[in-house]
Parts: structure tokens; sequence; C-alpha cells
């Protein structure tokens, strides 16, 4: 799956707008890639990427800790999991020209994370947070 959809959503807009964002930075990196783009532009979405995903980790975070969600720690986990993930393609892109087969990595391994922890994690998360400002 690399396309977002509905069945992504969590019930909390402020995340699932976020959640459908990191979706179109991925697939702007991809088409980077896919077009030739130079290394440049590619490290530039690269970087936003990482900033988005920063930011939003720590949206969410926030709200965890704030509510005392019991799944903090593993969710948390999962975070940092991604970023070291992230962190090993964004490298080897810097390091290597860009070629299809990053697009390929990137798609399968960063969009198949997200819509695991998106329906999993987040909307364990997202119904806890519901629940608690009820």
């Amino acid at each position: 799956m690399n396309r977002w959809t509905d069945d992504l959503l969590c019930g909390v807009d402020e995340i699932d707008e976020q959640h459908r964002q990191l979706f179109e930075l991925i697939q702007n990196i991809s088409n980077c890639i896919i077009n030739s783009e130079n290394q440049k532009a590619l490290n530039e979405a690269f970087a936003f990427l990482e900033f988005y995903v920063t930011r939003h980790f720590t949206i969410e975070e926030h709200y965890m800790s704030s509510y005392h969600y019991s799944g903090y720690a593993e969710h948390k986990a999962e975070h940092i999991h991604f970023m070291e993930d992230f962190m090993d393609l964004k490298s080897f892109s810097k390091n290597n020209e860009p070629h299809p087969n990053l697009a390929v990595e990137l798609e399968g391994s960063l969009y198949h994370w997200l819509a695991i922890h998106f329906t999993s994690f987040d909307r364990e998360m997202c119904k806890f947070l519901k629940e608690s400002v009820k």
C-alpha cells in the first residue's frame, strides 16, 4: 500500500491530517527518485520529511504523556524504530545516486511501517485519547 486511504484513519483529526501528510511527503521523495531529480532536491525532501516526522512523533508523545497513556513506552519505541530505519534510508540516499531501488525500498518499508503503525498503535492511542477527553 502506498496511497492514503480512509482505512488508515485513527479518528483524531489533527493526527489523521498529519498521517495523510506523511504519506504525501514519502510520495514526494519517491517521485524525486523516479524522476531522477538532483541530489540537492532529494536531500531537501528527506530533510523536510525528517523534520515533519520528528514534529509529528513529538505531538503524539506529548498527548500520550499528558493523558498518561499506558502504552506510551511501547509506542515511543516504535517511533524510535521508524526513525532508525528512516535515517538508514536517508543516509543511503545521501551517499548514493538516486535510483529506482531506493524508491522501491522507501515505498516498501516506510509505507508498510506507517500503515501497520497507523492501524494498530495509533488507532489504539487515538481511541484512548478520545475517551480521555470526554
